[in-house]
């Protein structure tokens, strides 16, 4: 079931799409016992999207084949785990080709990873014919990843604990998001969480603040209200970050910010301006990727083809 809608799959062939995502807020609360960092964050998944193509294998086995070059094949590629995990609480004896289109760019925190699994795990479930429940399915995704539960459903959310104790929230009002991410890509996760060791004073006010906004359907609100404690920590390491931001609201986008721990940056623009202001961030920004995209209410869906 991808998101809130049912889908009628294939028998041995499924086409599916896997949609990226944005943080609107991330509050850090503190380190956990486990190492983990106890979080508040609202995510938002978006049009940009991966295509993935699963086809059933009788003889088993797993295969992920990969057109983007830094994507691996085996165990390291999230869709895999996501398989051999399935596979396994199944005792499945049938295997899986996964062909993956990446569109979602790689070390951006869009989650393309993440999603990739949780579509797996949703194409699969229909493949498969296997019957899980979401919740079911969340409890797997869960072992895999701490964003990979959020895209079994997508739409927009609250996530707590790690990210993945998730609460719906109402709908994004309708905009635009123009994202950005540099030419030389890539920031790790785990250097940006250790380098916010002693530096966590969030309380989760402004994410509460942004879900009201939210809940009454206040754009403006929701953009005034957005945060990301990891922006501070990333911008000091990578300082052409903080220009690339400061020439988005330059070139008329509003409310930019980070996304996740980055690389990837990503701002509001009316839907009629974004066209023009895209052709000034071009200017402005030679060699960044460039996209724009509009708030999705779902994390995967099979593609019609």
């Amino acid at each position: 079931m991808p998101g809130k809608e049912k889908t009628n799959c294939s028998e041995r062939r499924l086409v599916l799409r896997a949609y990226a995502k944005v943080n609107l807020s991330l509050e850090i609360l503190g380190q956990r016992a486990d190492g983990y960092h106890e979080l508040v964050t609202v995510l938002q998944t978006v049009s940009l999207c991966d295509r993935l193509t699963l086809e059933s294998l009788p003889e088993g086995g797993i295969e992920v084949r990969c057109d983007h070059p830094a994507v691996g094949s085996g165990p390291d590629n999230l869709a895999y785990r996501a398989a051999r995990a399935f596979q396994q609480a199944l005792a499945e004896r049938r295997g899986v080709r996964i062909s993956l289109a990446k569109r979602i760019p790689v070390g951006s925190g869009l989650g393309g990873g993440s999603s990739d699994a949780a579509a797996t795990l949703g194409g699969l479930n229909c493949l498969w014919s296997a019957g899980w429940s979401e919740e079911e399915l969340r409890t797997l995704a869960a072992e895999l990843g701490s964003d990979v539960p959020f895209f079994l459903g997508g739409g927009t959310c609250l996530g707590e604990g790690r990210g993945e104790r998730l609460t719906p929230l109402p709908s994004l009002p309708e905009t635009a998001l123009v994202l950005v991410f540099p030419p030389d890509a890539g920031i790790s996760t785990a250097e940006v969480y250790r380098a916010l060791a002693g530096k966590v004073q969030a309380a989760g006010a402004r994410t509460r603040a942004l879900i009201a906004a939210l809940e009454a359907g206040d754009l403006e609100g929701v953009i005034a209200q957005g945060w990301n404690d990891l922006e501070a920590v990333v911008f000091a390491r990578r300082p052409e970050l903080q220009k690339a931001a400061e020439g988005m609201r330059a070139c008329g986008l509003r409310g930019v910010r980070l996304t996740g721990s980055g690389a990837a940056l990503y701002g509001f623009v009316e839907p009629a301006a974004s066209a023009r202001l895209v052709a000034r961030l071009r200017e402005r920004l030679p060699g960044y990727w460039l996209r724009v995209v509009e708030p999705v209410s779902r994390g995967w869906e099979e593609e019609r083809v």
